[in-house]
């Protein structure tokens, strides 16, 4: 499992936690390694350093889920601090004063309640905790969903252990045998392996839903300005009503002698810069797309048309004003043209082709100016 998802972390590149997925991943399998081989390795290795990173590994794991979620990392002092303290009392109890019972439960109650805080960290933004504060990748589908499956049913498996053990234990140290309770071992193991593949095949589903969601990403978006492509625009304009919307076209001015007289970087530069006014100066709900070369389009929904050129206007001149930066020894100025949605305009293709009207006669009339189309002029 850890190599699947190491391969599935190449295609996916790099999610935010998901390395720490990986090393959790690894940290328990040389855990249940040493655990399991008791009898043939050393006890300090056997029951100290597997307790310790039977411990550890959900810790990790969950340390992940957290910067996946909320984009920001925990300190690994509390990793170093867990070692600190776990590993001298696993060494107590394993050579100072042997105690099963009390292995058992520094491994199950540490592991039920990580498990558990791992689960309830990745609902966070879900339907089940739609108020969580602070969290920043809220998307939450069957992936998710088996993650939390697996987590749970982890969870679980320890919670009854620690509570079977502790029963065993009123009938004295002598009644538990050196791999603990026999009652729950069948349940400990089958349900204990079935959640821990639920988790790291959830892990696997989340990865590969990152990278469908990247892959989609790239897409609808313009490599250049990170903008949406025709694609994009058709796809976010098609979430919500082009009704009440107006749209501007633009076009930058004399483009193709940029591109000759600076080159073809430089005319990125001012492509760049135009994509960047455009956020700067239109409404936060504006959906911008680089229509291709140097044609741009906003959307702006519940905008009239007075508010549509105001904005406008807006952005040509902040724009001119920020070409004096690049160096040209001239500033470059965009052309505007503007349309708003009514009875006759009521699809996207439609306010296109009516603000595209608007820009053609920007252009004609003398470029850097913002020009409008009214009923009237349809």
């Amino acid at each position: 499992m850890a190599i699947m998802l190491l391969l599935t972390m190449r295609q996916a590149g790099r999610v935010r936690g998901t390395p720490l997925w990986l090393w959790s991943t690894l940290t328990a399998a040389i855990a249940i390694a040493l655990n399991t081989s008791q009898e043939e390795i050393p006890e300090f290795f056997g029951y100290v350093v597997s307790g310790v990173l039977l411990v550890i590994g959900p810790m990790i794991s969950a340390l992940g889920t957290f910067e996946y979620r909320y984009h920001r990392r925990f300190s690994v002092r509390w990793i170093y601090a867990a070692i600190i303290v776990l590993t001298p009392t696993f060494y107590y109890f394993t050579f100072v004063q042997s105690n099963i019972a009390a292995r058992i439960l520094l491994v199950a109650v540490p592991i039920a309640a990580l498990c558990s805080w791992h689960a309830w960290l990745m609902l966070a933004g879900s339907a089940v905790r739609p108020r969580a504060v602070g969290v920043k990748h809220v998307r939450f589908r069957i992936p998710h969903a088996i993650m939390v499956l697996g987590l749970l049913m982890v969870a679980l498996v320890f919670l009854v252990r620690s509570v079977d053990t502790i029963q065993v234990m009123s009938a004295g140290p002598a009644a538990i045998p050196r791999g603990g309770s026999t009652r729950t071992a069948f349940f400990f193991y089958a349900v204990g392996l079935a959640g821990r593949l639920s988790l790291l095949i959830g892990m696997v589903l989340v990865l590969m839903d990152e990278l469908e969601q990247e892959l989609r990403a790239l897409a609808s978006r313009d490599a250049l300005t990170g903008l949406f492509n025709r694609r994009g625009l058709s796809a976010a304009a098609g979430a919500s009503s082009v009704a009440n919307a107006s749209l501007l076209m633009l076009d930058l001015d004399h483009f193709k002698a940029v591109n000759d007289d600076f080159g073809h970087d430089q005319g990125d530069r001012v492509i760049g810069l135009l994509a960047r006014c455009a956020q700067a100066n239109l409404p936060a709900n504006a959906v911008l797309a680089r229509l291709g070369g140097e044609e741009f389009c906003a959307l702006l929904p519940q905008s009239d048309l007075a508010t549509a050129q105001t904005s406008a206007e807006t952005l040509r001149k902040a724009f001119h004003l920020e070409t004096a930066a690049l160096g040209h020894g001239r500033q470059h100025t965009v052309s505007i043209g503007v349309a708003a949605a009514d009875e006759a305009i009521t699809t996207l293709k439609a306010l296109i082709e009516c603000a595209d009207q608007a820009l053609y006669r920007a252009k004609r009339d003398g470029r850097n100016r913002v020009e409008l189309v009214t009923p009237m002029q349809r």
